[in-house]
C-alpha cells in the first residue's frame, strides 16, 4: 500500500503525516499511498497507523522531497495523536484541475 522509492512516489498519492509526540512535539512526515481511491488509501494507512499506537512498532518514512531524499522513524508508543493530509503540492495540482 505504501510505496518507498522514488519512481513509486511519481504514481501514489502524496500524503502529509503530523504526529503529536507524548512529550509534546509536533513533526510532520511525508508518505505516499496508493490502490483504490484517496479516501480508502488514507483510511488504510490511518488504520495501520492507529493499529501500532502505544506499541514499540518503529514506522519508518523514507521519501523524496524535490531532489532530497528524507529517511524519518517514528517510534509510535512516543505517539499521543496523529493526522494524514494530502500534501500541498497535491491539493494545489487538484485545485488547478
Amino acid at each position: 500500500m505504501v510505496s518507498q522509492a522514488n519512481d513509486d512516489a511519481e504514481t501514489g498519492q502524496a500524503v502529509s503525516i503530523d504526529f503529536l509526540m507524548a512529550s509534546g512535539e509536533t513533526f510532520t512526515v511525508q508518505d505516499f499511498v496508493d490502490g483504490g481511491s484517496v479516501d480508502e488509501a488514507l483510511r488504510r494507512l490511518g488504520d495501520e497507523l492507529a493499529s501500532h499506537l502505544g506499541t514499540s512498532q518503529v514506522r519508518r518514512f523514507p521519501y523524496w522531497e524535490g531532489e532530497e531524499f528524507f529517511f524519518d522513524a517514528v517510534r509510535m508508543d512516543q505517539v499521543s495523536a496523529f493526522s494524514i493530509s494530502l500534501s500541498a503540492e497535491e491539493v494545489d495540482e487538484e485545485a488547478e484541475v
